[in-house]
């Protein structure tokens, strides 16, 4: 979350102003009709695979935040959530090839996975799995990496794409229950004990270049400014770090439910620190695996434009319901 000193240009929140509408009303009708959003609303879904993206025009989503399926066997509606992991990154990759494509210069993919994935290793056959740093060494084309990852999809990320990692936060969801599972302390045997997995990666990887910020006027440049609060203290004991920190101490949301359907979401404290960090009032910001809404919902409430891309069209009076309109 950092910028070179002398670079005075904001990256981030909405703070005390007053011209919201005004702003978001000098954005061109041509985005608006381009992307198909309704007439005076600000987020609009697709229903339908992220590996296409044609709706968005290429370099002009300025951010990306995301949490994609974790891969752990959890039935997703019609959709089981269990792919070998080979073919799970296979999808991310040409998810994230896409993403490239539509991102200006100096543009951020924020995407939230878990630091080491322990839940479905057996289903994989693939031992305990580190996921973010999987992610990590894929998109920024480790050669460390060898035969590891060579998909034609994975292969074409790396050819076509030119990520760098600009970022590596933690999130810490601490530990809100008080049940100790006694095989996971080896019956008191130090060989085989395992921790408990209490937090999650948020990797930003950012497109080369610079953003031209002579098209932005200077309204929604003041309107986007980050005052000292935003840097030094977060707005809850629950949230008791800094935005500037990489450690993210942030409560987890519960699942809700859908139509008996106990869905999963992360918390809004996720997008809304990453959208106020990487991101003008009046951009638009993408969530490809969209959910139930929760960064579009964010999004909105910063006085952002929002696209989502949800397999899921049966979530879409949920959805609807999150961001208080038609979608």
């Amino acid at each position: 979350m950092r910028r070179p000193f002398k670079d005075k240009r904001p990256i981030g929140p909405l703070f005390g102003q007053s011209s919201a509408d005004t702003i978001q009303s000098r954005l061109t009708s041509g985005v608006r009709e381009d992307i198909g959003f309704e007439e005076g609303g600000s987020v609009k879904v697709y229903f339908h695979s992220s590996t296409n993206m044609d709706e968005l025009k290429n370099g002009e989503i300025a951010l990306f935040v995301t949490s994609p399926p974790y891969n752990v066997d959890y039935t997703y509606g019609s959709i089981n959530d269990a792919k070998p992991y080979r073919e799970y990154m296979s999808l991310l990759a040409k998810v994230f090839s896409e993403a490239y494509n539509k991102l200006m210069p100096e543009g951020r993919l924020c995407v939230n996975v878990p630091t080491i994935d322990k839940t479905n290793a057996d289903a994989m056959g693939e031992g305990n799995i580190p996921v973010a740093s999987d992610l990590t060494s894929m998109m920024v084309d480790d050669p460390s990496l060898g035969n590891k990852f060579s998909t034609p999809e994975i292969n074409e990320l790396k050819r076509t794409t030119d990520y760098s990692l600009f970022d590596h936060i933690i999130w810490n969801k601490g530990r809100f229950d008080t049940e100790v599972n006694l095989g996971s302390l080896g019956i008191g045997r130090p060989f085989r004990f395992e921790h408990d997995i209490t937090h999650e990666s948020i990797l930003i990887f950012q497109k080369p270049g610079m953003r031209n910020l002579s098209t932005i006027d200077q309204d929604r440049l003041n309107a986007s400014r980050l005052n000292k609060d935003w840097w030094t203290s977060g707005p809850g004991y629950e949230f008791d770090t800094n935005a500037k920190s990489n450690l993210w101490n942030i409560r987890p949301s519960n699942k809700i439910e859908v139509n008996g359907e106990k869905v999963p979401t992360f918390p809004e404290e996720l997008p809304r620190r990453l959208i106020q960090g990487y991101s003008f009032v009046g951009d638009i910001v993408v969530d490809p695996f969209a959910g139930v809404g929760t960064t579009l919902k964010v999004a909105k409430d910063l006085d952002r434009l929002s696209v989502g891309y949800e397999l899921r069209e049966d979530l879409r009076p949920e959805i609807e319901k999150r961001v208080g309109e038609s979608v």
